[in-house]
């Protein structure tokens, strides 16, 4: 008996451990269970998510494929396959660059380099790529960079844009026949009317002197004939201005870096007659002192803006422009606002239109603007103008800069 109940506390802690181990197995057990679980359902997601994949891939209307660093086409979608003429097991483990045009190979080898080597994850190009049948198809490429398996691919998607490139090489030709034509009939107006024009001047000066000699004019005469005189020298700046926007196309340009400063004198000297005994506030503020641009190009452009600042001034108080340049993203800003006459918010798109004018008080042809804007979007900037009747104007000069300088400069005020 004794023998017994020194054995029954050793049973007792066998079981003791014995449960506990089961209770720790269960635990484990249940870990598993649960991991199992997760495993399964990040399976299951995987699973939905390569679905939803192979379904955007292979529906698409638009050509995918994926690529590797060596340009080799490994998986492709029908839609490609029609675009090119090829089947899955002609255009699989070929390179994409052997379907593509000559003239177009240096785009993908730009593409390849930007994409494994320089680690640039999204790159896009326009090429072109031969059908099996030999014709052509003009595209837009997109590619991504994506990991898979330890590999770096490219997914690949191609939008056939041949109607698009068709329709803008047909609308390059119409503009460049529209350009031919235009220069012809600058070239006609300036050499067929030029000679009449000056027979004209010269035949109203012989009338001025003999009637002046003979006759003793009336007010009414002498307003007849002046204007009969404007109007021969408004078709003549008329005629030259036309001739200009035929040079403005054809000419070589050169660029150079400009001294806001120094053009600004030059300008505002060329306009002293225009202002006369006008007072004029004018204040400067060139944060960019210098600008890299064609020099007669930005002269006329500033000519234009502060003459016509000059010309449409209120008469109901004294006239105040501001003019500033700084920088803005990629361009150079040349501002120049205004207290004048300013114009409704309707007449604004109109303003650059050949021979357009809204204020007829003001001599003029209404080419001037238009040949800014000319200038201006020719070097790749662009114009905008903001207007309030009989508050102002401010026309804000976007320009590319290539170089120059961006040296702060300060507030100056001309009286």
């Amino acid at each position: 008996m004794e023998n017994q109940e020194e054995q029954t506390p050793i049973y007792l802690e066998r079981i003791k451990q014995l449960e506990e181990k089961n209770q720790a197995l269960e635990e484990k057990i249940t870990r598993l269970l649960s991991l199992n679980e997760s495993q399964l359902a990040i399976e299951k997601r995987y699973e939905e998510s390569q679905e939803r994949f192979r379904t955007i891939f292979e529906q698409s209307q638009f050509g995918n494929k994926i690529i590797t660093s060596n340009l080799e086409i490994i998986q492709a979608n029908n839609a490609l396959h029609e675009m090119l003429g090829y089947s899955a097991q002609e255009l699989v483990g070929t390179r994409i660059i052997d379907r593509v045009h000559p003239d177009y190979i240096p785009a993908w080898h730009d593409l390849q380099e930007n994409l494994w080597t320089k680690k640039i994850p999204f790159f896009q190009i326009e090429t072109c790529l031969v059908r099996k049948d030999g014709s052509h198809m003009r595209c837009q490429v997109t590619s991504i960079l994506f990991h898979d398996n330890q590999a770096t691919l490219g997914y690949t998607t191609l939008e056939d844009i041949s109607v698009r490139k068709e329709m803008e090489d047909l609308l390059a030709r119409q503009t460049e026949l529209i350009n031919a034509d235009l220069d012809n009939f600058i070239y006609v107006a300036h050499h067929d009317l030029k000679s009449p024009i000056v027979n004209i001047e010269g035949l109203l000066s012989v009338l001025n002197q003999e009637l002046a000699g003979e006759l003793s004019l009336t007010k009414e005469q002498s307003q007849l004939l002046a204007m009969i005189g404007k109007a021969s020298d408004k078709l003549k700046a008329t005629i030259a201005d036309l001739t200009r926007i035929a040079r403005l196309r054809k000419e070589a340009v050169e660029v150079e870096v400009i001294s806001m400063e120094a053009l600004f004198e030059e300008v505002y000297g060329e306009l002293h007659t225009l202002i006369g005994q006008t007072p004029v506030k004018l204040s400067r503020q060139m944060e960019v002192t210098e600008i890299c641009f064609v020099k007669r190009y930005l002269q006329s452009i500033l000519y234009n803006l502060l003459s016509n600042a000059i010309k449409y001034r209120s008469p109901e108080r004294p006239l105040a422009i501001t003019i500033q340049t700084r920088r803005q993203g990629k361009y150079t800003l040349l501002e120049v606002a205004d207290n004048g006459l300013g114009m409704a918010e309707s007449q604004v798109p109109r303003l650059f239109t050949m021979f357009k004018r809204f204020h007829i008080h003001v001599e003029g042809t209404g080419i001037g603007l238009y040949m800014v804007k000319r200038m201006i979007e020719n070097a790749g900037g662009r114009i905008q103008v903001e207007s309030q009747l009989d508050v102002g104007t401010i026309v804000r000069v976007y320009l590319p800069h290539p170089g120059g300088s961006n040296r702060p400069g300060g507030l100056e005020t001309v009286q």
